[in-house]
């Protein structure tokens, strides 16, 4: 085994220890957090999780003979096939084995011992991702961070939040945002907001670049990628038509810089995108921002199965204890409407400043 590293993400932290021969992607799936989780060989708080990542083929079947089968368990619905993941729940002893035929996973997870093995194959990569990303939520959550379906960017030392539900154009304001500005991604789709005692502060959250075809064909360096690597042309598809692009593929497209760190929220934007339109409005809300964000706010249970295992059972008593000082805390937030084709002039960062 090597020795362990520490995955740190705000009051989280999983202890790592990977075996020699496990194969290479598990560092795949280490890069794709490298951008949000600091990774190092000392825990910075106590760790939540030993995980253990060990080569599928050492997993012991005939142990399992003695185990209990309970249910099928649904761990992840999503709108991307890829995440649509399923297992088979055993119980042995204080372990429980979930075992997921389709990716070639298998989990054992002992509450009582604070450990969770990961038997790890080549088509794992996306199931532990998801795995760590659940742990991390739910702890978070128990800690009263905040989830916010946003994206956001780094301008200087300021947050600005792009709020809305599916199909507002949160994707395409983020992608022209990235394309006009002098600015770093925080995040993608959804952001963390933790509570001080006077300041909303922002940190982004490692996630899959899941775009419209529309949005893709709009921007040629996406366009491009999508096409080489995908061998799909956008321009031809449904606008509404999702893609799921490889996150560092993503990245390297549009030389993107990363915000990693807890930053000021201070302006929040919501977009409305108007395909029938050439140009776009910007309006000052003046009155119901706050609300608007407010039904922005996510849980672990809007996409992630919370009961699919009791390692880790979110407990909401800070998170709505934060929600009501949030509520207070937003009267200190600028909050803008941009309607229309979301095309960003020169002086739009100097406006939403203001």
């Amino acid at each position: 085994m090597k020795p362990p590293i520490y995955l740190n993400y705000l009051h989280s932290c999983i202890e790592v220890t990977v075996d020699l021969r496990t194969p290479d992607n598990i560092y795949d799936v280490l890069d794709f957090f490298s951008s949000y989780l600091e990774a190092t060989d000392a825990p910075k708080t106590k760790p939540l999780a030993a995980m253990n990542v060990i080569p599928y083929e050492l997993y012991d079947w005939e142990a399992l003979d003695s185990g209990l089968f309970i249910e099928w368990k649904t761990m992840r619905t999503s709108t991307a096939p890829e995440f649509n993941l399923k297992s088979r729940l055993f119980r042995l002893g204080d372990d429980e084995h979930f075992i997921a035929d389709e990716t070639r996973t298998n989990i054992v997870m002992n509450k009582q011992e604070n450990r969770v093995d990961v038997y790890f194959s080549t088509e794992s990569s996306i199931q532990l991702i998801e795995l760590i990303r659940d742990l991390i939520v739910k702890n978070e959550e128990s800690q009263g961070t905040l989830i916010l379906h946003a994206s956001a960017v780094l301008v200087e030392d300021s947050g600005i939040a792009v709020v809305g539900s599916k199909g507002s154009g949160k994707s395409t304001m983020l992608l022209e945002l990235l394309s006009a500005g002098d600015c770093s991604l925080i995040s993608g789709d959804k952001c963390f907001i933790t509570v001080t005692d006077d300041r909303l502060r922002i940190n982004g959250w490692p996630d899959y670049p899941h775009l419209g075809a529309g949005t893709v064909a709009r921007f040629p360096a996406l366009r491009s990628l999508v096409e080489d690597v995908y061998g799909l042309d956008a321009a031809t598809m449904h606008p509404d038509k999702k893609i799921l692009i490889d996150p560092a593929r993503f990245a390297e497209t549009l030389s993107i810089r990363f915000g990693r760190g807890d930053y000021a929220l201070d302006t929040c934007i919501f977009p409305r995108f108007d395909s029938a339109s050439d140009g776009s409005t910007l309006t000052s809300v003046k009155h119901g921002g706050a609300d608007r964000l407010l039904d922005n706010l996510m849980f672990s249970t809007d996409y992630y199965q919370t009961k699919w295992h009791r390692f880790i059972e979110p407990d909401y008593k800070k998170t709505k204890r934060n929600i009501e000082k949030m509520n207070t805390l937003l009267r200190g937030i600028t909050f803008w409407e941009f309607t229309g084709d979301l095309k960003i002039g020169a002086s739009f960062f100097e406006e939403v400043s203001t």
